[in-house]
């Protein structure tokens, strides 16, 4: 298993099949003119004993705002489960709160399983947290059901029959099947296209614009939306490559983010504002003339190698050799600011190029790029240690967690061991709280990998022990920074985070920690 990873995590995520879909005008539908059927009295008259109807009941189920406490008083058979991690569980959302699950025999012989997903309630506008009270509580009313989802073992001949019959019969309860709106991708395919797009596997869900885990091997594929629902069936003909071949039925809500691959933490446009800031400030601490400094700071967006910017950057650091420590410290700052993270992995004259002017780039055989090391930021943190600079360089480091290659150096016991003194050193609430948020996320790691989310990089008994006393310390930190700066972008993520720590879950992610093999 190859893995490169910066501040991403390491759990087990899960692939979404990508590829070119296609639209079928036929499958369209406006929602103003389609009939509305009602779902809720389908499955009030459908036969509970069938996995059709089993699938129908349970998908008319699927309404906002439903609690594991409600769902279990209404339904009951269900067995509830607090979120844990598992890559076995591929229902292509792995951020859930709690999972309520059950098996039924039928007649026939074959076994329907029932699963219903739970996730965290919105993050609200006011950034309150829940008092630290029973976690099971906490979970059982402030999750809200966003999935449910109905599988059946079936053999090809049987399964493609049983995909048949489950597909027609929601057809009666939600009407004609819609293709997803994106099915297209914004492109006009040509008759030729279309026809050798035919033999390409999962060309019957891309049609339909289902991009899911696995989804190239489904057939008899349906797809419905109802409001905010999206309704979902398909003959899966080889289950995650485990020649297990199953009939599915799931509906979803916005909430699952089902067919979305789960990220590192998006800050928006903040982490780009907070680095042209920094940039600006050391350009004024350089203390040369502004003109030069804004036409230099300017080469940030040209991620390239051409030779202007080269040459730019060649200049620069030769005409700010003599200056004083401090500024020079500025000017070699504002320099790693300019200089391009990566570099394409053909581009050895490029890597070249800047290497003759000082800058390194290494290699990376993973990513198949030439990554720049930040040699020049780690010299501007030597010449100014405890000045302005040293405060930015640092914070830098931090936010890269110490990996300055991009080939996992660093990690959370570095942002730890540097971040909890340096707050000392910061007086800006904007600031600490976004130390703040580090230091949580940090912490919080350590809570990740002893629920295994460092897969079979990491043995869970290193960090079992210190799992409660980090989970505190995170959940403290993501306290803090959210009463120093609420309206920060990333603080809606550390509130979401900290409502995971509280409610006894691991968070939704590693931060910091980072495997290169």
């Amino acid at each position: 298993m190859n893995v490169a990873a910066n501040k991403h995590s390491l759990a087990r995520r899960l692939t979404v099949f990508a590829g070119l879909t296609l639209f079928l005008a036929s499958c369209r539908e406006n929602d103003t003119a389609r009939p509305q059927t009602s779902a809720a009295t389908a499955a009030s008259t459908t036969d509970t004993t069938t996995f059709v109807g089993i699938a129908v009941a349970d998908l008319s189920a699927l309404h906002e705002g439903t609690t594991p406490a409600q769902w279990q008083s209404e339904r009951g058979g269900y067995l509830l489960t607090p979120f844990f991690v598992d890559a076995d569980i591929n229902h292509d959302s792995n951020h859930w709160c709690v999972r309520a699950s059950r098996t039924d025999s039928l007649a026939d012989g074959s076994r329907v399983m029932r699963y219903a997903y739970f996730y965290p309630p919105p993050v609200p506008a006011s950034l309150e947290l829940p008092v630290e009270s029973d976690s099971a509580s906490i979970v059982s009313h402030t999750c809200t059901l966003g999935a449910v989802w109905v599988e059946s073992p079936s053999d090809s001949a049987g399964g493609r029959v049983l995909a048949e019959r489950t597909r027609e019969e929601l057809i009666h309860s939600y009407g004609s099947i819609t293709a997803a709106p994106d099915s297209f991708i914004g492109r006009s395919l040509t008759d030729s296209q279309k026809q050798r797009m035919r033999a390409r596997p999962g060309y019957e869900t891309m049609q339909l614009g289902l991009s899911f885990f696995g989804s190239a091997y489904w057939h008899v594929p349906g797809r419905w939306q109802r409001g905010p629902a999206t309704i979902v069936s398909a003959f899966d003909a080889d289950f995650h490559s485990s020649h297990k071949p199953r009939v599915v039925a799931f509906g979803f809500l916005p909430n699952a983010q089902f067919g979305i691959t789960r990220f590192a933490r998006d800050e928006g446009d903040s982490g780009v504002a907070e680095a042209d800031t920094a940039l600006e400030t050391a350009g004024k601490l350089t203390r040369l003339d502004a003109n030069v400094v804004r036409d230099f700071l300017a080469l940030e967006h040209d991620q390239d190698s051409s030779s202007r910017k080269v040459a730019a950057i060649g200049a620069w650091l030769a005409a700010t050799k003599n200056l004083s420590a401090e500024r020079r410290a500025a000017a070699l700052f504002a320099a790693d600011g300019v200089v391009p993270d990566r570099l394409d992995g053909e581009d050895s004259h490029g890597s070249e190029a800047y290497g003759n002017v000082g800058v390194k780039f290494v290699h990376s055989d993973l990513a198949g790029s030439y990554n720049y090391t930040h040699e020049l930021l780690e010299e501007a943190l030597r010449l100014d240690p405890k000045g302005p600079i040293g405060v930015l360089a640092t914070m830098e480091m931090l936010d890269r967690g110490f990996d300055l290659t991009g080939m996992c150096g660093g990690g959370f016991e570095d942002v730890i061991k540097t971040g909890v003194p340096f707050l000392d050193r910061l007086a800006s609430p904007r600031s600490r709280a976004h130390l703040m948020f580090q230091l949580g996320d940090a912490h919080a790691d350590i809570v990740a990998l002893a629920a295994g989310e460092g897969g079979d990089y990491v043995d869970t008994a290193d960090f079992k022990a210190h799992a409660p006393s980090a989970r505190r310390k995170a959940i403290a930190y993501y306290r803090q920074g959210l009463a120093l700066n609420p309206s920060s972008p990333e603080a809606r993520a550390a509130w979401l985070e900290a409502w995971r720590l509280l409610a006894g879950m691991p968070p939704s992610r590693t931060h910091f920690f980072c495997v290169y093999d």
